[in-house]
């Protein structure tokens, strides 16, 4: 049964005793190649509709520290705000470009088979050459200076994607979900806040990183991994980071995610849209 949670504003009280209000929402898939065609899509399994202000995605391991504005990533990274109002109804998916959101409409002249989704997603991360985004979508947002980098994608190999809550001024972030896809590599470690320190603020340790419960990624036209689980099965529920002490380091992400059929199917959950 998926694990729905109602739509209340949940405290997390941290290790510090620090609060943060954050709701529940699901990674659902994350779509790494070709270029244009990179995505991160996140879905709401509530009740009710969330406000996704003081939520962000980020493709590297420290992004807690945007905090203190000092987490700049490499330019290859991000992390990003959502739009201050924008919403997520209940049930919805929401998909964010990562290169921007004409070259996921149409492709931006990607050699090859891919040809683009044929619409527009909800959010883009602006691309630095200004054709490919479109005045028509929402932006998302950087917190602070080289918080977007230059050349921001998603690694083709494998590296770290989470979606976080921040209020904008506790010492600490709220892990809201988080999967690792693909091969762990050097450049691309996964998250690890175990005996992390933020201004005086301590995080409670998180799972260590296994190359074995990573969310595989498919082969073919477009390289991705779909959330198959959306009750987290194998999650520890608390003495973690995440909404309501979850721990959501410890998800078990190479059974709870998967190689689905099609990619950017809004609202589909059948059986038969999962390799395996």
């Amino acid at each position: 049964m998926q694990n729905r949670l109602l739509g209340a504003i949940v405290l997390l009280c941290s290790a510090a005793g620090a609060h943060a209000a954050a709701q529940h929402l699901l990674l659902k898939e994350v779509v790494v190649a070709p270029s244009p065609a990179e995505y991160v899509a996140i879905f709401n399994p509530g009740a009710a509709a969330v406000d996704l202000t003081n939520y962000y995605i980020a493709d590297y391991e420290t992004y807690y520290l945007v905090v203190n504005a000092s987490s700049a990533p490499s330019a290859a990274d991000f992390i990003a705000r959502f739009p201050s109002g924008a919403i997520i109804a209940p049930g919805e998916t929401q998909y964010v470009s990562i290169g921007g959101a004409e070259c996921f409409r149409s492709a931006c002249a990607t050699i090859g088979a891919f040809t683009g989704y044929g619409v527009y997603p909800n959010y883009e991360i602006l691309s630095a050459t200004a054709a490919n985004n479109s005045v028509l979508v929402p932006d998302m947002l950087a917190p602070f200076s080289n918080a977007i980098g230059s050349t921001h994608n998603l690694t083709n190999g494998g590296e770290p994607v989470t979606l976080l809550y921040w209020d904008g001024s506790s010492n600490l972030v709220v892990d809201v979900d988080y999967v690792y896809y693909g091969t762990p590599s050097v450049g691309s470690p996964a998250v690890n806040k175990t005996g992390v320190m933020v201004n005086g603020s301590s995080y409670l340790p998180d799972t260590s990183d296994s190359a074995a419960t990573h969310a595989a990624l498919s082969v073919g036209i477009t390289t991705f991994t779909c959330r198959r689980d959306f009750a987290q099965t194998g999650q520890t529920a608390s003495g973690g980071n995440g909404v309501a002490g979850a721990d959501e380091t410890s998800e078990p992400t190479a059974t709870t995610w998967g190689v689905c059929r099609y990619p950017i199917a809004p609202d589909r959950i059948f059986a038969d849209d999962f390799e395996g």
